[in-house]
């Protein structure tokens, strides 16, 4: 968790416990709930539950979403400072691609994520970072292809939105 992140409830926590409880997983992992600081009360959900090595190469799970079994840790590594904006997204494509640790997905918002953040105000050094991060886990076709593929269908949904949508 960052500065001005908190759980979303009270109740986080035990219900996490539970699934680690009741699954036999190493990682679990659910939404969140962005807001800002001038406006506290208006949450802008964010759902996590199409996690794929697609979506990974553009995206990421946030990390304030996540808890990991200690062992995960031991086992194969804390994040690595070598990045300063990216070291969670490096951690969680060590455990999702690389590692293929099991994990779950639970349906339920784990964290309020205050979008004013270090990396929300360093995009092009985060960005920096990403591109060195990216050729550790994946093939540069894959990188391409899955870019061109998320760009492609970025361009479509676009375009469906300003056609359908824009008519009065």
């Amino acid at each position: 968790m960052n500065a001005g992140d908190l759980l979303f409830d009270r109740n986080t926590v035990s219900n996490v416990i539970n699934i680690f409880k009741k699954k036999k997983t190493y990682i679990v992992y659910g939404d969140v709930a962005f807001y800002n600081s001038d406006i506290p009360m208006k949450l802008i959900l964010r759902r996590q539950n199409n996690v794929n090595n697609i979506f990974l190469t553009y995206g990421t799970i946030s990390h304030q979403s996540i808890f990991a079994k200690r062992n995960i840790f031991k086992k194969y590594g804390k994040f690595d400072t070598r990045f300063i904006l990216q070291a969670d997204y490096e951690w969680i494509l060590r455990s999702f691609v690389k590692n293929k640790i099991r994990s779950y997905y639970t349906n339920q918002t784990i964290t309020k994520y205050l979008r004013e953040g270090l990396s929300s105000n360093s995009e092009i050094n985060g960005f920096r970072e990403r591109l060195k991060i990216l050729p550790l886990y994946f093939s540069f076709p894959q990188i391409l292809f899955n870019g061109l593929l998320i760009w492609f269908l970025y361009r479509i949904v676009k375009k469906v939105k300003r056609d359908w949508f824009s008519k009065g």
